[in-house]
């Protein structure tokens, strides 16, 4: 007798959980792409080389200094290539023994592992950007020679930063802070902003200094990263078209990740692979500014 129509069968779950799970990365992603205020999203094929640029200008004898009636000689400003990366995609394969099922159940053994595995992934998507951003302020070549900035605050830290990222970019944009969860809770421990009771916490916070302020631990405690969200771009390779034909991957509609279940009978396992290629990133590295937070030591008094 042929099966009834509409028949839930194992494949139609493990699409579903797969789903799910595209799902749970996809929002988490996105929440961060959000609070970055990130707009330009670009599509690449797995391969392509992002180029990231910095400015060079340089001034001729006299940097301005021009005589009456004189001609005016040139300043040459350059875009030169800083870095470049490749976007290649990040594969993650995880297998389940049927062994681990029957002791632990489906929802310990496959179901959480692979939210695990996402959060990994994940993680190296955040770990990766933000080592950009420390990459980005280090740099030795930099017009300001990869110094940091001070700030007796983290208040006044925003401040310094926003204006550093302005004189660079020259242009209205919207700051975007990266600190330490550590430095943001003992900012607003100190009770320095007063709130009416209609907002607190970060979004207190990020509207008292007119940024978005976004907080993760591979900032480090003591540093922040200021840059404008204008400047920030996440580019990814979709694992739809060709590859998805080959692989067969479960995606949603803005490509992030391919997850695919599958069950391998000849070891009885339940197989869960993952594959991103995404990568979040500053234009113009000389738009990302450090600021490090000093705070001001008072003297003793002596007694007298």
């Amino acid at each position: 007798m042929a099966a009834e129509n509409n028949l839930t069968t194992k494949e139609k779950l493990g699409t579903a959980i797969a789903v799910d799970f595209v799902s749970q990365f996809e929002y988490n992603l996105n929440r961060l792409v959000e609070a970055l205020g990130i707009t330009n999203r670009i599509p690449l094929r797995a391969g392509s080389v992002i180029k990231q640029y910095k400015y060079k200008v340089t001034p001729p004898a006299g940097d301005g200094e021009v005589a009456e009636g004189d001609i005016i000689p040139l300043t040459e400003v350059s875009r030169e290539l800083a870095r470049s990366v490749e976007l290649n995609f990040k594969k993650f394969r995880k297998s389940t023994s049927i062994e681990a099922i029957q002791a632990h159940g489906y929802e310990i053994a496959v179901t959480q592992t692979d939210q695990e595995l996402i959060r990994h992934a994940q993680r190296k998507i955040r770990s990766e950007f933000f080592g950009f951003l420390k990459e980005a302020t280090e740099d030795v070549e930099r017009a300001d020679g990869g110094t940091h900035l001070k700030a007796e605050s983290l208040q006044a830290a925003i401040a310094q930063g926003s204006a550093a990222v302005q004189d660079v970019l020259d242009m209205d944009m919207t700051p975007v802070v990266m600190a330490n969860p550590f430095d943001v809770a003992d900012h607003l421990a100190e009770g320095k902003i007063s709130s009416n009771g209609a907002v607190f916490g970060l979004n207190l916070l990020s509207n008292y200094v007119g940024a978005n302020i976004v907080t993760n631990k591979d900032v480090p405690k003591g540093t922040i990263y200021v840059t404008a969200a204008e400047n920030l771009q996440i580019a990814y390779a979709d694992p739809n078209g060709d590859i998805g034909q080959a692989f067969d991957f479960v995606t949603d509609a803005t490509g992030f990740i391919g997850i695919k279940h599958s069950s391998q009978d000849d070891r009885l396992t339940e197989d869960t692979v993952l594959a991103s290629a995404v990568t979040l990133f500053p234009d113009v590295l000389d738009a990302v500014v450090a600021v490090d937070i000093e705070e001001a030591v008072e003297e003793a008094v002596p007694v007298p």
